[in-house]
């Protein structure tokens, strides 16, 4: 009978670490990260890119508001965006860069 009572919080002890790992794991997976903008705001589309740099569809598109961070995630860890720095005006959008998205780091838009 006691044998049966130490092992419910043994088994919960193996449960939380077994999550905590997931979640470090999860943390620097590539495909995440952050889009941020310190100077004004900014409208982005944000397009995946296969491994041969080839755009794909839309991954993200909104406003990013001066100092806002947004967390996208990226199937194959690159991307590339276009923006608009006056997004209260109708206008072409601007041809951004490639970007590598990995490790949730954070990837500055104009």
């Amino acid at each position: 009978m006691k044998k049966i009572l130490k092992i419910p919080p043994i088994l919960l002890t193996v449960m939380v670490l077994a999550g905590m790992i997931s979640t470090a794991e999860s943390a620097t997976q590539p495909g995440s990260c952050y889009l941020k903008t310190n100077s004004k705001d900014v409208y982005v589309v944000v397009y995946e890119l296969d491994r041969n740099g080839n755009m794909g569809t839309v991954i993200w598109q909104d406003r990013i508001n001066q100092g806002q961070e947004v967390f996208i995630t990226v199937p194959h860890a690159r991307f590339r965006y276009f923006y608009n720095d006056n997004p209260d005006i109708d206008q072409p959008l601007s041809g951004g860069g490639n970007r590598w998205c990995d490790g949730r780091r954070t990837i500055g838009v104009p």
